[in-house]
């Protein structure tokens, strides 16, 4: 129920306010979908595998007083210090789970969604879309990396702007949080490529041979065990072809039809999408050689592919070009891969405890308020078993 609250809340908002074009009462709207989104986050209880793990991960922490607080870190620097500082401040877990929802969906609200050009203009369903696609997801499972995501969204406008020097200290900064936003490192590199189809041809075929074949380079570079570890967590190199091809739809073809759509036959073409479509493809190649590597740095250019996806469908309901039986065509067409990320949520995990859904780590919700509650004591128990089943469940598969 509090899910389907705070999407219906962006839903109407949504309507009034990027559909009517509607002024009045626009920021406060704005401000209550934020506080929504903070709250939703902020106050859930034992929601989202990764959640489960970081809580347990809480214990081992230190405080400012103990002293050297990166010896035997288990994490990130910055991730390491945010957490230490707010053991420090509070020793409950819900505190900091609350920290995050503050730092990460004020970013993205007030930073990302209502300041850049890329994203105001059509906020309410951006909002809508990060509800649906993302929130969840960026919450309660990838809770490092979302920081790491909130900070390169930061950059972007200097990234648009070739401002590098900008560009990077929030790259630095996204690095510290997260080690996958060493991806973002490459970008500016696209920024300045020439767009020829034997370049992009060359390089996509280059960077699928790399991750076909990046455990061999490993072995001959001779990194380190540790190193070798943390790659291995998300080597996913062994699905079969079937796989390979679902994630190379997933992550390029979808792009790909929205830019001709919007650059061939509504003539909006635009230099920053030009750029944007080669990185979505760069990922994509990566995503063939490994699915598991190419979603962590798809996470990097998500809420971008959906600020595109509103941009070329406000663009399509705009435009004299299609017919209105065409338009609605066309949004079925381009709506349904996204159905591709419900996968998450609806995979049947019967192998890792019998009769469950995938989305069983998020739903139905459950809040601080009822951690003490005898009527969700049996759910919970349920969920933190599932979530430590699972684990082990992907630890036997990726040993295999």
């Amino acid at each position: 129920m509090p899910y389907l609250i705070v999407f219906l809340l962006a839903l109407l908002f949504t309507y009034q306010y990027d559909i009517k074009r509607r002024t009045q009462g626009k920021e406060l709207a704005y401000f209550i979908l934020l506080l929504s989104a903070v709250f939703l986050a902020g106050c859930r209880y034992v929601v989202g595998g990764d959640t489960v793990r970081y809580m347990r991960y809480w214990e081992d922490y230190p405080t400012f007083s103990d002293g050297n607080i990166f010896y035997q870190a288990r994490f990130d620097p910055l991730w390491t210090l945010l957490s230490v500082a707010c053991k420090s401040v509070c020793n409950d877990f819900i505190f900091f789970q609350f920290v995050h929802a503050v730092l990460l969906n004020g970013i993205l609200f007030l930073g990302v969604f209502k300041k850049q050009d890329f994203f105001k203009r059509y906020r309410f369903t951006i909002v809508l879309f990060y509800l649906l696609y993302a929130y969840i997801y960026f919450n309660t499972e990838v809770l490092r990396e979302s920081l790491a995501v909130a900070f390169f969204l930061l950059a972007f406008p200097a990234f648009q702007e070739k401002k590098w020097v900008r560009y990077y200290l929030f790259a630095i900064v996204a690095f510290l949080f997260h080690t996958s936003a060493i991806v973002v490192f490459l970008f500016p590199f696209f920024r300045s490529l020439p767009y020829k189809k034997k370049y992009i041809i060359v390089l996509f075929v280059t960077v699928i041979i790399i991750f076909l074949f990046l455990n061999n380079l490993l072995d001959i570079f001779l990194l380190d065990d540790a190193m070798k570890a943390k790659y291995g967590s998300y080597d996913d190199s062994h699905r079969n072809l079937n796989g390979k091809i679902f994630y190379f739809i997933k992550y390029f073809a979808v792009v790909a039809l929205l830019i001709y759509i919007n650059d061939v036959k509504l003539k909006k073409k635009s230099a920053i999408y030009t750029c944007f479509y080669v990185i979505n493809a760069f990922i994509a190649a990566i995503s063939i050689g490994n699915p598991a590597v190419g979603g962590r740095f798809h996470n990097y250019i998500w809420l971008l592919v959906i600020g595109y996806y509103v941009y070329v469908l406000y663009n399509i309901s705009y435009s004299k070009y299609f017919s209105i039986i065409r338009k609605r065509a066309l949004f079925l067409f381009i709506m349904f891969p996204l159905l591709f990320y419900y996968e998450k949520y609806f995979r049947d995990e019967s192998e890792v405890m019998s009769g469950t859904l995938s989305g069983f780590k998020y739903y139905p919700y459950t809040s601080i308020f009822q951690k003490d509650d005898k009527d969700s004591e049996y759910l919970i128990r349920k969920r933190i078993y599932y979530v430590d089943a699972l684990q082990l469940y992907q630890m036997k598969y990726v040993s295999k």
